[in-house]
């Protein structure tokens, strides 16, 4: 692993770094931060350091209650959720109830995200590498390969109380 090392070029199995140094290796994989979209800071919301439009618990932002943001877009002070589609995905109907629930005038329901989670990333050819969270993002995560080979269509499930992987029933 190499941090801090800004790659200025990627040529056949190395990266060139802006010191001077080359990293050959036989598989590259790249894993970089998600960041907020640069038009956002032209827009006059609060933002947090990594570019995203910060929100309370019911999904308004902290600059305009009228103004709503939810997904990769929105940043929870009271949740740091990772940028992971499942909370995306799982924000979508309590925004629109709360949208809703604006236009009518009435209270706004609290949003409070799961706290266990599945973030699945594809190597391709059926392959992922996998990694079961469970409670607050900063204080635990397990990880682990996740094989589904096409020989093989035993599905596989991640038990989180024993921390390993079983054949699922």
């Amino acid at each position: 692993m190499h941090l801090n090392a800004e790659v200025t070029r990627v040529e056949h199995g190395q990266l060139l770094c802006a010191n001077g140094a080359v990293v050959s290796a036989d598989e590259i994989m790249w894993v970089t931060q998600a960041g907020g979209a640069p038009w956002l800071r032209n827009t006059g919301l609060a933002l947090n350091a990594g570019g995203f439009v910060l929100v309370n618990d019911q999904l308004q932002t902290l600059t305009d209650p009228n103004i709503f943001a939810a997904g990769d877009i929105a940043a929870m002070p009271n949740y740091p959720l990772e940028k992971a589609g499942v909370f995306a995905v799982r924000m979508g109907l309590p925004l629109a109830g709360n949208l809703r629930r604006s236009v009518q005038g009435r209270t706004l329901h609290t949003y409070q995200p799961q706290s266990n989670w599945l973030a699945l990333i594809s190597t391709g050819n059926r392959y992922a590498n996998t990694t079961l969270k469970h409670g607050a993002p900063e204080n635990s995560s397990y990880s682990a390969s996740l094989n589904l080979h096409r020989a093989s269509k035993t599905p596989v499930s991640a038990n989180s109380r024993n921390r390993h992987l079983t054949p699922a029933p």
